[in-house]
Parts: structure tokens; sequence; C-alpha cells
């Protein structure tokens, strides 16, 4: 994977899971349970946050 040497495990897992359903939409509530293993409502900033740093690293 290049570029993703210096992904957290965290970042990793979200990564992977993108990857895993690349070309398909995922709500945030996909990617707490798939990633995080749990859903909750209150949860939703905390994904779109690790998206945000996923991005920033992948561009480099």
């Amino acid at each position: 994977m290049t570029g993703t040497d210096s992904l957290s495990p965290l970042e990793r897992d979200l990564y992977e899971c993108m990857l895993a359903r690349e070309g398909s939409v995922l709500s945030r509530d996909e990617l707490l349970k798939s990633v995080w293993g749990f859903q909750s409502p209150g949860m939703t900033r905390t994904v779109d946050m690790c998206v945000r740093r996923l991005r920033g690293k992948l561009k480099g």
C-alpha cells in the first residue's frame, strides 16, 4: 500500500473497509459498525474526523 505507512491502526481499518466497498456509498452508520464495531448516533463526527485525517495522509 503506497502512502499508507503513516496510518494508525484505526485509519488502516477504515481505508481497508473503504477499499473493500470501492464504488459504493458508505454511510457513517455503516462505517461505525464496520470499523469501530458499534453503532451510535452521537459518533458521526468521529467518523468525519477520521475520514478527514485519512484523506490528508493519503494526499501526502
